[in-house]
Formats: structure tokens, C-alpha cells, sequence
């Protein structure tokens, strides 16, 4: 009982400090007000929490933050459900693969996928679904991390992605291990 009280204090300490990395656009920046520019992924992987925090109901949760947040990315997507950063962010190399954004996509949309937010932007989720499986994942971590969106959102593809996963796996002994293309973990 102590450490969940303990636990879901300190969620709501963490909650109030968002305030601060808010922007006036529904966008959060990593250096709060101080650099007036909202960043893409930073801006989805906040709301990917604050959805999180309402979905399991761990503490009282502004909806304004979470809805301003998604319609702020959806007016950063391009016609093809394509994301560009739009402010710098400390570790670059999160976004992309192969030069593509790709990865960027994949982790926009594990903001939208939320237990009561998928249906509302359901259209706009298909279109960046369609953009990830039009071309061929060669890296395994977006290919891991686009598996793991389409299995959340049931989509039929999903089965499909997870054994051409499972076919790059390295299995040694009893270990499964994937390697990262190009022997560089920073690729995707």
C-alpha cells in the first residue's frame, strides 16, 4: 500500500513537471519554453505516457494534454502518413532507418494507439500503417517495433511481420538474438 502511494505520488510530481515542456501549439518541447519548438517524436512519446496514465486510471490526467498533443502530430504528418522532426532532438538517430522515416512513423503511432483514442483516428492510423508496409523493412528494430504496433492494433499483417522477425532471429543454443544491420546500434 505505501510503495503504490509512493509510486503514484511521484507519477503525479512527474505529471505536474509536463506542464513546464508544454507548448501554447499542444506540442511538448524537450527544453520547455526556453526553445519554442515542439518535437515530433518527443511530442508522441509524451502523449504515449499521458495515455498510458489515463488508460490504467494511476492518476487524474488533463485530456486537453493528451488531445491537443495527437491533433498537434496529425498536422505534422505529411500526405503520405510520413512524419519529419520538426525541432532537433538530443539522439537523432532514434528516428530513422536506413536514412528514412520510418522509424519516426512507427513510434508516432504508439501514441495513437490507445485503448479508447484508436478509433477516433483510426483513418489517420491506416494511412501511416500503409506508409510503413508499403516498403520492405530490412531493420530489425523498426521491424520489431512496426510488428509489435500491428499486433496492438490487431492488424492482419501482424502475423505476417512477426515470422519474418522470428526468420532474422540468430539462435544460439538457447539464446535468440537479432543483429542490428550494419553493426551499428544507433542505426534505427
Amino acid at each position: 500500500p505505501d510503495t503504490k502511494k509512493k509510486l503514484y505520488s511521484y507519477m503525479d510530481v512527474g505529471y505536474q513537471q509536463l506542464s513546464r515542456y508544454r507548448l501554447d501549439d499542444g506540442s511538448f518541447s524537450m527544453f520547455g519554453n526556453l526553445h519554442e519548438c515542439g518535437g515530433v517524436w518527443f511530442t508522441a512519446s509524451t502523449v504515449q505516457a499521458l495515455g498510458k496514465l489515463i488508460m490504467y486510471e494511476a492518476i487524474p490526467v488533463e485530456i486537453d494534454f493528451l488531445n491537443d498533443g495527437l491533433n498537434w502530430l496529425m498536422l505534422q504528418s505529411g500526405e503520405d502518413g510520413s512524419f519529419n522532426e520538426s525541432c532537433p532532438i538530443a539522439h537523432p538517430h532514434i528516428q530513422r532507418t536506413g536514412g528514412k522515416e520510418l522509424s519516426l512513423a512507427s513510434s508516432v503511432m504508439f501514441a495513437f494507439v490507445g485503448k479508447e483514442f484508436s478509433r477516433e483516428y483510426k483513418q489517420f492510423i491506416n494511412k501511416t500503417i500503409s506508409l510503413l508496409l508499403a516498403s520492405p523493412i530490412n531493420d530489425v528494430y523498426l521491424l520489431a517495433k512496426t510488428t509489435y504496433l500491428l499486433t496492438l492494433i490487431n492488424h492482419p499483417d501482424s502475423a505476417r511481420m512477426l515470422a519474418k522477425l522470428n526468420s532474422l532471429a540468430i539462435v544460439d543454443g538457447k539464446y535468440r538474438y537479432w543483429s542490428v544491420s550494419g553493426g551499428d546500434p544507433r542505426s534505427s
